[in-house]
């Protein structure tokens, strides 16, 4: 992904807060989730954009990773239909629409919670992944 932060000119900031950050996750799985959400950040947003990386723990027992973007949004009543299968809201049409779906089962799998934020159109978007973190 760097190279495609560096050509785009795209600020990348990274804040690791989590005091408890070791989980049991197949590591291959967890890097195709991570590779997924960051890709798509970079793909939707614009040159000289920003997108951060921040984890942190959301409770004594998880943690939190929220991969922020300044890029195009996604109007709220889509938030929940971007992880179904084959589903692309975006009009360049690159990929299967399969990403977020595998991404969601994979993080399921490990028995967390993946989810998306955003205001709407033109406002960036925020995805979430909490994990339960290794006792």
């Amino acid at each position: 992904m760097r190279a495609d932060v560096d050509c785009r000119h795209i600020q990348l900031s990274v804040t690791l807060e989590a005091a408890s950050h070791q989980v049991n996750v197949d590591p291959p799985r967890a890097q195709q989730v991570f590779w997924n959400i960051l890709r798509n950040a970079c793909k939707f947003t614009a040159d000289a954009g920003t997108i951060s990386v921040r984890s942190y723990n959301s409770s004594p027992n998880s943690i939190t990773i929220d991969i922020t973007d300044t890029g195009i949004g996604i109007e709220p009543v889509f938030l929940e239909k971007i992880f179904d299968a084959f589903e692309q809201l975006e009009m360049r049409r690159e990929g299967l629409g399969l990403g977020l779906a595998i991404s969601k089962a994979i993080v399921e799998m490990h028995g967390g919670i993946i989810r998306a934020q955003s205001e709407g159109s033109g406002k960036g978007a925020t995805f979430s992944v909490t994990l339960p973190v290794a006792p």
